[in-house]
């Protein structure tokens, strides 16, 4: 199987050779990996690859395809500032760090064998932290719930169900209808790991996750396939009692909501799991800067949708406004916060790779919301030196209680460093103390 490597916003030239240099790709790997994701929802088509005349280019998703023939790997444009492990590699780290606080996983806890960070797909990757998810989980037994069940017996069990007995059963008198509550596993929660298991054993490559996989569908015979389309709709309750199975629940929602397979008359086309990176660096950030803030007396919101731009006559809102991020402190608006995912290069003068239009957005948000502070973010890269806060800019005029602010986080820290940057940040904004904020990044 031919494996491909491309960083997002880049691409790979077409090569006739079946063995292609590094940087190239097969011309017919190239068709089936457009044709694998043609019908693909999550990430619109258009959005994952750009079928040129001479190269096969890539956008802004992140994450695997694979065909029968072939695997791709589209990696986000993150570099290690310390040139401790290649740029794949960091990438490929980093990704999935921003994977696990988005979609609330724990890539260290209860795994039993070490990951291949090096010879493994994103996708492998995952997949072997669910299979050692369910073996830890399953030592403590499969989740049961009481189900109501009615059936009619010989005797009475549970209580009688009065209107089918004296209507349907009138002539069986050797018949109780029944209802009665049964301990069963064939709930939401296990069908929904069995979809995956079902998923994965198709997908996976790697032998010790399909030998895993095979024993643990072995274990939930009991349980009925069922429609993932009907199991997105169901509510699960966690307590005590099944609390350990939260997050094996969340991998295998991430699995069956992200991952597509395409079928044309029964023979698979192939899969991917994909995601869009400018949505998952503002999830990232989101969900870093609420776990700080939350507890101090601040309410951190995303995608909020607090006000209208215009009004008309009848009073009636038009336009609404949706802001990546939110800080709010006794419902006002205290800091704003846009994140995008693109690359500052420009050391001396970052605003030559702002867009204008992200400033004029930014102005009238601090306006429409009376907030002083607005922020575009971006991802740190070793090209802009130790400091966060890149710019700050007043609107109007000088010394104004409006300003707009350029910074950056660094994405190849851990998360733990990534949550300390965002509230040293918030610090700034909210308090104006500069004098008791390390704003450095620590890059070596």
């Amino acid at each position: 199987m031919r494996q491909y490597f491309v960083g997002e916003y880049k691409s790979l030239k077409y090569s006739d050779d079946e063995s292609p240099d590094e940087g190239c790709i097969c011309v017919s790997d190239a068709d089936e990996l457009v044709d694998a994701v043609k019908d693909y929802s999550i990430v619109k088509p258009e959005d994952i690859f750009k079928h040129g005349r001479s190269e096969l280019g890539t956008y802004g998703a992140v994450g695997v395809v694979a065909t029968e023939n072939c695997q791709i790997e589209i990696l986000p444009k993150i570099d290690d500032p310390n040139r401790l492990e290649s740029d794949q590699d960091c990438a490929r780290k980093r990704l999935i760090q921003m994977l696990e606080v988005v979609h609330s996983l724990d890539f260290e806890t209860g795994s039993k064998t070490a990951l291949d960070w090096q010879s493994e797909s994103i996708l492998e990757i995952f997949i072997t932290k669910f299979c050692n998810q369910l073996e830890e989980a399953f030592k403590r037994g499969l989740p049961m719930q009481y189900i109501e069940e009615e059936e009619d017996l010989p005797a009475l069990r549970g209580r009688m169900n009065i209107i089918r007995q004296f209507s349907v059963l009138t002539i069986r008198p050797d018949k109780l209808a029944c209802r009665f509550d049964n301990r069963s596993v064939d709930i939401p929660l296990n069908q929904t790991i069995l979809a995956t298991i079902n998923l994965l054993r198709r997908i996976t490559r790697k032998q010790d996750n399909r030998r895993t996989l095979l024993k643990m569908r072995f274990v939930y015979e009991e349980v009925l396939e069922t429609s993932w389309t009907i199991l997105r709709e169901q509510s699960i309750h966690f307590d005590r009692t099944n609390e350990h199975w939260k997050e094996i629940y969340q991998t295998s929602r991430l699995f069956l909501d992200r991952v597509y397979q395409s079928t044309t008359l029964g023979k698979q086309k192939g899969h991917a799991l994909l995601f869009n990176m400018s949505e998952l660096f503002e999830g990232y950030v989101f969900r870093l800067l609420k776990r700080r803030l939350q507890n101090r007396g601040f309410r951190v919101e995303e995608q909020y949708s607090g006000k209208k731009v215009l009004y008309n006559e009848l009073r009636r809102g038009i336009f609404g406004t949706k802001l990546d991020i939110a800080v709010l402190r006794h419902g006002q608006t205290k800091l704003i916060i846009d994140t995008k995912w693109k690359r500052l290069e420009e050391p001396h003068n970052v605003t030559t790779k702002v867009d204008q239009a992200d400033v004029y957005q930014m102005m009238a948000y601090g306006e429409l919301y009376d907030c002083p502070d607005v922020v575009l973010l971006y991802p740190h890269n070793r090209e802009l030196g130790d400091t966060l806060i890149k710019e700050k800019f007043y609107v109007k005029e000088y010394k104004s209680n409006k300003r707009i602010h350029i910074a950056t986080i660094d994405v190849t820290k851990s998360p733990q460093e990534c949550a300390d940057q965002l509230q040293n940040l918030a610090k700034y904004f909210l308090s104006g103390d500069l004098l008791s904020v390390d704003y450095s990044p620590s890059l070596a």
